[in-house]
């Protein structure tokens, strides 16, 4: 198990405890929204990420950087805490889902409306309306 030095924070969510890693290639095979790993069921909060991810791929659609590896990681945010599956490439960069209509300019939770990006262009994008090409 790793322990971060320090609390990483990607907009109001914070990353408390990373669990385990996993390469890419060992989780995309049996990724499901509603998979254990470790012992450990998921938060209900990663399920339209994990679809997203499943959907959409591992690529961002912004800059179009591979994401390498998943961690499973202990978060918490005002909204919730609990355990979720976090999407990383080299250099511990961020993946998220992104709407493409955002949800400010009346986007809606459907996989659809979501894409994968890494944290750098998800801010850049801001609450635009995007539609990049989809990833692999």
């Amino acid at each position: 198990m790793e322990t971060l030095n320090h609390i990483r924070k990607h907009g109001s969510v914070r990353v408390i405890k990373r669990l385990s890693v996993f390469p890419v290639q060992k989780i995309l095979p049996i990724l499901s929204p509603d998979m254990e790993l470790d012992g450990i069921k998921l938060s209900h909060r990663s399920r339209d990420r994990i679809l997203c991810f499943m959907h959409k791929g591992i690529i961002c659609a912004g800059c179009r950087q591979k994401a390498t590896y998943f961690a499973l990681e202990e978060v918490e945010s005002d909204n919730f805490s609990g355990v979720t599956l976090n999407l990383y490439g080299e250099g511990d960069l961020y993946f998220t889902k992104d709407h493409i209509n955002p949800k400010k300019l009346g986007g809606l939770d459907v996989l659809d409306n979501y894409q994968t990006m890494c944290w750098p262009c998800n801010q850049k994008k801001g609450a635009r309306f995007t539609l990049l090409p989809s990833g692999e």
